[in-house]
């Protein structure tokens, strides 16, 4: 009799027990589905202004929101003036990664965006420029030469990491066709590239290579060639 009661007690207990653990499991699978429905598909990041300390903690904020982010694109609102290239780095490995899991990155130039912030628009997927924007690449204190399409540096220079560091995003704006390098030839010997916003076409604003003296030494060179050939000719005809 006892036994009949125990399993009379027992049954509808182990039926409810069954249900309400199916009804848990029912309800965090519905949770997880509502939690991936609002979740934003692009994330929209405006950048501090500098890479210095006093943005250090804004950017390690950012770099957490990267990693974290699963929606399908990250655009980043870009302007400032750069600074430390190794928090720079940072930012850059994180945007990587997030590609890596099959994500796009969208840079969007909104101002003014120099060095370190130049630098990151060669990680991203698509560029684009506002009117009035404009991208600044330099030397950031390289002392070095342009040999047979790379960049040389003294064994003696300061700092050889962050060195390397700039030549490899310098290399990857080359990559993809933002800078040229006839551009790199210009930074090595200390001079600055600027892009300017051209008809919101990104590629075909970077399609130019810097007017400057290099292009004058060229034309210069070619001139006198011409000329020497001329007066060669001309001397060559007198004599017959």
């Amino acid at each position: 009799m006892r036994k009949l009661l125990f399993l009379l007690l027992f049954i509808p207990m182990l039926a409810f027990a069954t249900t309400e653990a199916d009804t848990r499991a029912m309800l965090n699978k519905a949770m997880d589905s509502l939690t991936l429905t609002l979740q934003p598909k692009n994330l929209v990041i405006e950048t501090p202004l500098t890479f210095m300390q006093q943005d250090f903690d804004r950017w390690d904020q950012i770099v957490v929101q990267i990693r974290a982010f699963d929606g399908d694109q990250i655009t980043l609102l870009l302007q400032g003036v750069g600074g430390i290239v190794f928090e720079g780095n940072k930012v850059i490995r994180a945007i990587q990664d997030y590609q890596a899991r099959g994500h796009k990155v969208i840079m969007h130039v909104i101002g003014p965006a120099y060095s370190m912030h130049a630098m990151l628009v060669c990680f991203a997927d698509r560029v684009t420029m506002d009117e009035g924007s404009s991208l600044m690449f330099h030397s950031a204190g390289l002392d070095g030469s342009f040999l047979f399409g790379l960049i040389h540096y003294k064994a003696s220079d300061p700092d050889p990491a962050s060195k390397a560091m700039v030549k490899y995003m310098l290399d990857a704006c080359v990559t993809k066709g933002i800078l040229t390098r006839q551009n790199l030839s210009w930074i090595a010997q200390g001079n600055d590239v600027t892009i300017v916003h051209e008809d919101q076409t990104f590629y075909k604003a970077f399609s130019r290579d810097p007017e400057g003296p290099i292009d004058v030494v060229s034309q210069v060179i070619t001139t006198i060639v011409a000329l020497a050939l001329g007066l060669l000719i001309i001397a060559i005809i007198k004599r017959i």
